[in-house]
């Protein structure tokens, strides 16, 4: 077996992502593993899209809370919380942390009943879906959500101008255009009041209460100057470049500034976005 592919095997590359804790010394063992790909993975967007996130989950019921993330990839949220979170995507390629148990379906009809989860999490994910399609994931997102909903998703025009600029970047650096960045030109970026609207317009059909609080995430030149920095053609390069960030984090993090959604628990429901 060659070199990359024992990396690969290492890493989970070609394995589903699955929870599986052992007890006693082996648990530490497993721990200790898990940080070692954590440390691997890090990436700073990652840290500052879900540092918000970590923060309300912490707050509002962190011990014994079931976590369902729409959207999550291979790692999304477990790589800035060390809890078990149900992911649900349509890809699981990447580092495997193990936390994460992966669940394909889509996001328009999640295979889970009503009010199945404490906290469902849905980040930079609605804004990839074609604007028709995005009410029924609210839908499907508040459905399952038994207690708080997060869904961090950019807003404007002047996030779509920075989508255009990071990708005419991209373009000129490695000769092809980003897809993520692609598909929100394509789909357009929704505003506050769209989103707002069609989540009031999902929570009545679901005849459940609500109250609405906005909160800041990813500041757009933050944002801008992270993927200026670290696009290169090869991705050992962009790999380094952002371990190379890390110890800026706790700077980056406090002087970041953003807009994101999110709505606070009332009654019996709680919605954030």
């Amino acid at each position: 077996m060659s070199k990359v592919n024992l990396l690969k095997n290492y890493l989970g590359w070609t394995k589903a992502p699955i929870v599986k804790l052992e007890s006693g010394f082996r648990y530490y063992l497993k721990v200790f593993d898990y940080e070692i790909k954590r440390f691997l993975c890090w990436r700073l967007d990652l840290a500052i899209r879900y540092a918000p996130v970590c923060r309300i989950i912490k707050r509002y019921g962190y011990s014994g809370s079931s976590i369902l993330e729409i959207g999550s990839g291979s790692v999304g949220l477990t790589s800035s919380l060390r809890k078990k979170v149900i992911g649900i995507d349509l890809n699981f390629d990447g580092i495997k942390l193990g936390y994460l148990q992966g669940c394909k379906a889509s996001a328009e009809k999640l295979p889970f009943p009503s009010r199945s989860f404490d906290f469902v999490i849905s980040m930079d994910m609605l804004e990839h879906i074609a604007p028709e399609n995005r009410e029924e994931v609210l839908y499907e997102i508040l459905r399952c959500s038994r207690r708080y909903a997060v869904i961090g998703i950019p807003c404007s025009i002047s996030s779509e101008r920075a989508d255009y600029l990071i990708n005419k970047v991209y373009l000129k650096r490695t000769g092809r255009e980003y897809s993520g960045f692609t598909e929100h030109m394509k789909n357009g970026l929704p505003n506050h009041k769209e989103i707002t609207d069609m989540i009031i317009n999902v929570l009545m059909r679901l005849n459940r209460s609500y109250r609405i609080k906005i909160e800041n995430n990813f500041n757009l030149k933050t944002w801008y100057y992270y993927w200026y920095f670290h696009i290169s053609r090869n991705q050992i390069i962009m790999l380094l470049k952002n371990k190379m960030l890390l110890p800026f984090y706790p700077i980056i993090k406090y002087l970041n500034f953003g807009n994101w959604i999110y709505a606070k628990k009332h009654k019996n429901t709680h919605v954030d976005y």
